[in-house]
């Protein structure tokens, strides 16, 4: 698929069948004719944090990046450090720098020492908390961004429509069709639209054993009108729609720890693929994923991968635009 670019809207839905088996290629503007009246739409309303920040070490001056991975303290993150470069050169290729208890690194206006390392990521501490913390990351910080863009973005460009709490290392990119268009179009037509908070974390670090256990725990709340929607439809026998990798993991990781959808806070350790039984979820709405993904991983469980490779060569043959900045796909589960 082609690599996808910033300026681009997304404009292509690709709908994958699991009941039927089909694949349709329509506009992103016809979603709600895919949803049934009643139903229960989910989205993650994370903001994009500038989660990446350019400094050197302490000790020597040499130059780093630092990309924040989701809270770990009130003024900590989980994050990895990079060495020299930015998102023009592949993440593959990029130095991952082994760092020590201690350790500090000059981030503009801001220090941060590293609390604790494990086998994944590193527990930086900074200088500065709560709103100053934030005030601070957004003077200094940018998004996240990888190699197959063609150009630096902005903060604003990698925010949904409905973006809220800034918790997300990356943008929850699958929300990006849900305009406010779109979103008044499934209310006119009786489906309710409700929303989660969900960290969503990196998608890649560019060393692939490391990659293999994303995604990491990552933090979440429910609404309580959002809980008690989804049961609602579940009790009724309506889908609930997941816009994103991201809700069902949240939906699903609350259903397992509770026996279903709870209101509050918890911490989605869920790591769904083909052979998991999904409780709440019916259909997703996400990007384009490719095989070998976490995020494929995740769709198989609502579809036969089979038919998702069929529709991923579709796409491909297409021109449809992969990423976040890409097209997108409805995954109409086989419940």
């Amino acid at each position: 698929m082609n690599a996808a670019r910033a300026s681009r809207a997304v404009e292509r839905l690709l709908v994958v069948d699991a009941r039927s088996g089909t694949i349709e290629h329509v506009s992103a503007n016809e979603l709600s004719s895919y949803i049934r009246e009643g139903s229960v739409v989910v989205l993650n309303d994370a903001a994009t944090m500038p989660a990446s920040i350019f400094g050197m070490r302490a000790s020597d001056r040499a130059p780093v990046e630092v990309r924040l991975a989701g809270r770990a303290l009130s003024n900590g993150f989980h994050a990895v450090v990079f060495g020299a470069g930015d998102w023009r050169t592949p993440t593959e290729l990029r130095e991952i720098i082994s760092v020590k208890r201690g350790e500090r690194f000059l981030l503009g206006s801001l220090e941060a020492e590293v609390a604790d390392v494990s086998s994944t990521y590193s527990i930086l501490e900074f200088s500065a908390n709560g709103l100053e913390l934030l005030r601070q990351l957004l003077a200094l910080g940018r998004p996240v961004q990888y190699s197959y863009l063609e150009r630096s973005v902005t903060l604003e460009e990698v925010q949904t429509s409905y973006a809220d709490r800034p918790w997300a290392s990356e943008m929850p990119s699958a929300g990006r069709p849900l305009t406010w268009s779109v979103i008044l179009d499934l209310q006119r037509r009786g489906i309710e639209v409700v929303t989660l908070t969900h960290a969503a974390g990196l998608s890649s670090i560019g060393d692939e054993s490391r990659d293999r256990d994303l995604p990491w725990a990552e933090p979440y709340e429910i609404p309580e009108a959002t809980a008690r929607a989804v049961m609602r439809a579940k009790a009724e026998g309506l889908a609930v729609v997941a816009v994103g990798t991201t809700v069902v993991r949240v939906l699903e990781a609350s259903a397992l720890e509770h026996g279903l959808v709870v209101p509050g806070l918890g911490t989605a350790r869920l790591r769904l693929a083909a052979d998991t039984k999904v409780k709440i979820v019916d259909d997703v709405l996400s990007g384009m994923h490719k095989p070998g993904t976490s995020h494929f991983e995740l769709l198989s469980a609502f579809a036969p991968e089979s038919l998702l490779a069929r529709a991923l060569a579709e796409a491909e043959s297409g021109g449809y635009l992969a990423h976040e900045f890409g097209d997108a796909t409805l995954v109409l589960g086989a419940r």
